[in-house]
């Protein structure tokens, strides 16, 4: 292990603690009196470079944050500018202003895609006959409400039909004719004109001719 501290600031530390203790008397511990003055010169050396890092690192990390807050006014000032241009070319109406200005002219808003497929659809029978659908379907922020539209199918044959659409993500189908063998669904999301595409379908086989619902329309009732 040396004696000597690893470190540059130990060291500094260690003979500015010894050299007091050698020069009282360098003879008697083998030392000259010469080599102890230069290694005092060394020392006081070592010290006023220390310490002019010292000052020199305060001040630069002063500076540093006298940049930072510099910078911070500038992009203030200069974003406040940019908005003034901008304003300027809109209510100008002029879009050479961005070019005479060097800026970038603000990007025409792209489309919102069509809203996501329903997902997770299920399909299961109640003791009245009535069909319980559920599914997920993603909803986009306030403002853009997505609708689910219901498709319908009886007994495997045929066009699925229309016959709903509902901001829930349940409904029971209510009419369903006496006698259906099979009914099967398909959802898509709306929003607005758009319109996702088809979700998965799903089939429910009731087994039972008759399933001893009244005739009459196709009514829907929303799950509470």
């Amino acid at each position: 292990m040396s004696t000597i501290p690893p470190t540059r600031v130990g060291a500094l530390e260690f003979f500015e603690t010894h050299l007091p203790l050698w020069a009282a008397a360098p003879t008697t511990i083998g030392l000259s009196l010469e080599a102890v003055t230069d290694l005092q010169a060394f020392v006081s050396t070592a010290r006023t470079k220390w310490d002019e890092a010292q000052a020199a690192r305060v001040a630069s990390k002063g500076a540093t944050e006298g940049f930072y807050n510099a910078i911070d006014t500038l992009r203030e000032a200069g974003g406040a500018a940019i908005g003034e241009i901008r304003a300027f070319a809109r209510s100008t109406q002029n879009p050479d202003v961005y070019i005479a200005a060097g800026i970038p002219a603000p990007a025409s808003p792209s489309p919102a895609p069509p809203p996501s497929a329903p997902t997770n659809l299920t399909v299961s029978m109640q003791t009245t006959g009535q069909a319980v659908l559920k599914w997920k379907v993603t909803q986009p922020a306030p403002g853009a409400e997505v609708f689910t539209v219901v498709s319908r199918r009886l007994n495997g044959t045929g066009p699925f039909v229309e016959f709903a659409a509902t901001g829930e993500k349940t409904i029971i189908d209510s009419a369903i004719p006496p006698g259906t063998q099979s009914v099967s669904y398909v959802l898509r999301a709306r929003r607005g004109d758009q319109v996702s595409g088809p979700s998965e379908p799903v089939t429910q086989f009731l087994g039972i001719p008759g399933n001893g619902e009244a005739e009459g329309g196709q009514e829907l009732t929303l799950a509470a």
